[in-house]
């Protein structure tokens, strides 16, 4: 139960933080919710086992790329999944009865949804390679890199598309379209699972090599 609390927390705080940044600029937001992520994961990797990896606990996304190298159940991402968007959304709704709409957009605007599919592929692939890297050498807060990366690539709050499920927080809030939201979140996580099949080929060739 603690792991599943956890995980809403993450979820609500991340949505909340992309929310307040989503008007101050790509630099802004990237150190925003970069940061915010590497603290995240940090704390979750402190219940990392020799068998599953704590980070999903912050980020469900990563534990897709994770999965790939079995270095977690992929049962066990559907609870943290539920767990996290219902943080985002409570916090989503949250943000609205507190008069928060902090950053609301009518459509998400340049670069079109397309554009922003594309980039949401980017940052889960960077997301999930800083991701699966960091495990592997217990340097859990580097997995924020994919915050980084989604904060200085994509606009307003969009930034927080690393967190897939805080996507559906900030839809919520009316910060995102829906559209908007479902088509990055989805992107990322292809992303994501993208960068975890490259990394287990590229392991596999080197043992075979």
């Amino acid at each position: 139960m603690r792991e599943y609390l956890s995980a809403a927390a993450c979820g609500a705080l991340v949505t909340v933080v992309a929310a307040a940044v989503a008007g101050a600029g790509p630099a802004a937001s990237a150190l925003a919710v970069g940061g915010t992520l590497a603290v995240l994961a940090w704390a979750t990797g402190q219940l990392s086992q020799d068998t599953e990896a704590g980070i999903p606990v912050a980020d469900v996304a990563w534990g897709l790329a994770l999965a790939v190298r079995g270095r977690t159940a992929v049962g066990r991402l559907l609870p943290l999944a539920a767990a996290q968007v219902v943080g985002a959304v409570v916090a989503g709704l949250g943000l609205v009865l507190l008069g928060g709409r902090l950053a609301a957009t009518p459509d998400v605007g340049p670069p079109g949804l397309g554009t922003a599919a594309l980039l949401g592929v980017v940052v889960g692939v960077v997301g999930g390679l800083a991701a699966v890297l960091a495990d592997l050498h217990a340097q859990d807060a580097a997995a924020g890199i994919g915050g980084v990366v989604s904060g200085a690539l994509l606009p307003g709050a969009l930034g927080g598309a690393a967190h897939p499920g805080a996507l559906l927080g900030l839809a919520v809030a009316g910060s995102l379209t829906w559209p908007a939201a479902a088509v990055t979140g989805v992107t990322v996580l292809a992303g994501q699972v993208l960068a975890g099949l490259w990394i287990r080929a590229a392991v596999t060739e080197h043992d075979v090599t």
